[in-house]
């Protein structure tokens, strides 16, 4: 795990894990608003509100407390490469300014978006958005559903492509190979601001899905599936260069 990760909560799917890191956030940090981005994915049911894409939203109420901030999109966006990561990293900003008191508890944002299309962010794009971040009092979660366990190949993490450090990270799929488990990992002083309270998922932990867990991981060593990924990535990238 990247430095400062040093303890596990399981849950038995990646909504539940983001909706657990909003949870342990707000009580962490004593701030209320959570924000995530246009176009981004990070959950169903119980975490629809985290989630703003139109195809997974109904058409009832989301919770309060959500603000979107631009989606850093190099394709069809406003700003030139070279300026795009401080331009959209000040989209951030902007929606902290204006959208609370200044004040926030946590900040979502996946190393490569998935759901909302593969997109990678500008380089140096989420370190900016973190400065932003932290100086409102936030955390920031790195949302490793489709990013995590080798699956970008050069990295275990997508956070560690990126090269940042976050707070909190969110795991799930991957981590199970089709059974019902997800995690939250941060630091313990981040997840004892739960202590005490009583914390949900009747099936957290259980050991069958556990045990899978631990057998995934030594396969991915074992079989050396994360230098597959980078290998099959570089097969890909070669074809489209010659398209």
């Amino acid at each position: 795990m990247p430095e400062g990760i040093d303890s596990v909560m399981f849950t038995s799917s990646g909504s539940e894990a983001n909706y657990l890191a909003g949870m342990l956030a707000r009580n962490y940090t004593k701030n209320w608003p959570i924000v995530t981005l246009k176009n981004a994915y990070h959950g169903h049911v119980g975490s629809q509100h985290l989630s703003s894409m139109n195809n997974w939203n109904f058409d009832f109420p989301k919770l309060g407390g959500v603000e979107t901030a631009p989606f850093p999109d190099t394709y069809r966006g406003p700003f030139a490469q070279e300026d795009a990561a401080a331009r959209y990293a000040e989209g951030i900003k902007e929606t902290i300014d204006f959208n609370t008191s200044g004040k926030i508890a946590l900040m979502m944002i996946e190393p490569i978006q998935g759901a909302g299309g593969q997109y990678s962010h500008p380089e140096g794009y989420i370190p900016k958005a973190m400065e932003h971040c932290h100086a409102a009092g936030g955390l920031y979660l790195s949302d490793e559903v489709q990013t995590g366990f080798g699956r970008t190949g050069t990295h275990y993490w997508g956070c560690d492509l990126k090269g940042i450090k976050p707070d909190i990270i969110s795991m799930a799929k991957s981590i199970g190979n089709g059974l019902p488990l997800a995690a939250v990992a941060s630091s313990k002083k981040v997840m004892d601001s739960l202590t005490g309270k009583t914390t949900f998922i009747t099936y957290s932990a259980n050991h069958l899905a556990v045990a899978a867990g631990r057998e995934v991981i030594k396969i991915i060593d074992d079989e050396g599936l994360q230098q597959n990924a980078h290998e099959r990535g570089l097969q890909f990238k070669s074809g489209f260069e010659h398209i």
